[in-house]
């Protein structure tokens, strides 16, 4: 009843046919590829309960979500899209848990042995250390791993992958290269012992915009599924894909409080703001723990009907100030756009997070997953 009656002011907003368009744009640069929609860490703060139903229209081949927790909310949401869990599993889940119906991510020789004795018929994608240094079989270890696979019958190596470290930059194409030619590398090693693999990937939202190559032919979409652009803005691809991407999320609070300051007067913690002039500061009901991050104190900005308000003071737990002098007639109450959806607007996600010194990934996923949201088609 409470749920029903209580009205918040916070509402993130994401945009089903926005998230569609960005995927089939994706696919139409990479025919010879399928993408596989990655989803994990609350759909990068859109919502994986939201996102999960949209994507799951899309016909990919798979789902690509952290770990079995997410996996299992997208199973309670009755997706019919296969999920692939690209984290790590403790391989002692694999003793514990009944029948898994999603395809892992294996990533060492103790997983693949616990795996064939509890979990047969179990479809794994083997992830090769190319170069990352995070986690995967390198290639000095492929030949005792083909060693153990040749006899673990239970298994299904449905597919294999390696995950690139500098794809999004300039100065890292000699890196990107070496990290391909090392994974070829490895699909040769298994290919020898008769390992042939029904799904082959290397890019994720950078990598499958720079690299077509026909013996990779899934690729995984993140930041690009959402309306986002991991490349520089004045960079070539930064530019296309910032004409051609839709950002899907916006996010909406209202004013709470409006006060008049005098000249000389402060705002918020460590009076870290002075009014230079008589001013009007509205005090919006979004703060840190909600996602706002604290590096855009006295730096970013929101929107009231169209005017940039910029943050003054230090942006608190659950509060942030601005200056709404310039807003004709402010009331309580009124609509206060905090991430703008519109490309064209100084509060867009990238925006705000270059703003603060942090990437847009860390800006997205930090949105907390207790905020409502509702999804717009």
């Amino acid at each position: 009843m409470f749920h029903k009656a209580f009205s918040p002011f916070n509402q993130i907003t994401i945009s089903a046919d926005a998230i569609a368009e960005n995927y089939h744009y994706f696919q139409s640069t990479y025919p010879q590829a399928v993408f596989a929609p990655v989803i994990k860490s609350n759909a990068y703060g859109h919502g994986l309960s939201e996102v999960g139903p949209i994507v799951d229209r899309l016909h990919a081949p798979y789902l690509c979500v952290n770990d079995m927790l997410e996996a299992e909310t997208l199973r309670s949401l009755r997706i019919k899209t296969p999920i692939l869990i690209l984290g790590y599993t403790d391989p002692k889940s694999y003793q514990t848990l009944k029948k898994i119906p999603h395809t892992l991510t294996i990533t060492d020789i103790s997983q693949l042995e616990v795996l064939n004795t509890y979990q047969p018929g179990i479809k794994v994608h083997i992830k090769i250390d190319t170069g990352m240094n995070r986690l995967g079989v390198k290639l000095s270890q492929i030949p005792a791993f083909i060693d153990v696979a040749k006899n673990t019958e239970a298994v299904d190596f449905e597919g294999i992958f390696t995950h690139l470290a500098s794809a999004d930059e300039k100065e890292g194409n000699a890196q990107t290269k070496q990290q391909i030619d090392r994974f070829k590398e490895a699909l040769r090693m298994f290919r020898h012992y008769g390992f042939l693999f029904k799904w082959r990937h290397v890019g994720n939202t950078a990598g499958a915009s720079r690299i077509k190559d026909p013996d990779f032919n899934m690729a995984r979409l993140g930041m690009g599924l959402y309306g986002y652009s991991p490349f520089p803005v004045l960079s070539r691809l930064g530019k296309l894909q910032r004409k051609a991407l839709i950002p899907a999320l916006s996010f909406t609070s209202h004013l709470v409080a409006i006060k008049t300051l005098e000249r000389g007067e402060s705002v918020g913690y460590g009076a870290t703001y002075l009014a230079t002039r008589p001013a009007v500061i509205g005090t919006v009901p979004i703060g840190y723990f909600e996602g706002l991050k604290r590096g855009l104190s006295n730096r970013g900005s929101m929107l009231i009907t169209g005017v940039e308000c910029p943050i003054v003071g230090r942006v608190c737990m659950n509060m942030a100030m601005i200056d709404i002098t310039q807003v004709k007639n402010p009331v309580i109450g009124l609509p206060v756009t905090v991430v703008s959806g519109n490309p064209k607007h100084p509060n867009t996600a990238d925006r705000l997070a270059k703003t603060a010194g942090t990437v847009t990934h860390d800006f997205l996923a930090g949105l907390n997953s207790s905020l409502p949201r509702i999804v717009k088609d």
